[in-house]
């Protein structure tokens, strides 16, 4: 296993690898790519690929997206996300507690009250 590998498995970003253990990888990476690249182009140089000209171009807009996405970064407000996430799950406890609500008055008795052996009598005899 290279060292850049046991790097990206132990989670480190690329930034964070010495440069001269993963140039090994980048060079590699580079080569495939460029492989690929040439592969898919001779693809698509062929008539019946005529119609995935435009999903190409797509392609290549999000890539190109991604890429500056990818070098300057994306910032995440952590408090917003947490705000989110605390929406999220009152939001979940709430559905719950009145889905718990409408199944007992659906039942008509209060489910807290029964064993579980009781209460799969219960839901056996109202289904049947």
């Amino acid at each position: 296993m290279t060292h850049s590998r046991r790097y990206f498995k132990q989670g480190y970003n690329t930034n964070e690898i010495p440069l001269n253990e993963l140039s090994f990888y980048l060079r590699h990476d580079l080569l495939t790519t460029g492989e690929l690249f040439h592969s898919i182009e001779a693809d698509y140089a062929q008539p019946e690929s005529k119609s995935l000209h435009v999903v190409r171009q797509v392609t290549f807009d999000t890539c190109r997206t991604l890429t500056e996405m990818y070098m300057s970064g994306i910032k995440v407000d952590l408090d917003a996300l947490q705000e989110v996430r605390t929406q999220f799950e009152q939001e979940k406890a709430d559905i719950e507690d009145r889905l718990q609500r409408q199944v007992r008055e659906l039942m008509g008795i209060h489910l807290s009250t029964l064993t579980r052996q009781s209460r799969c009598l219960r839901w056996y005899s109202l289904v049947r």
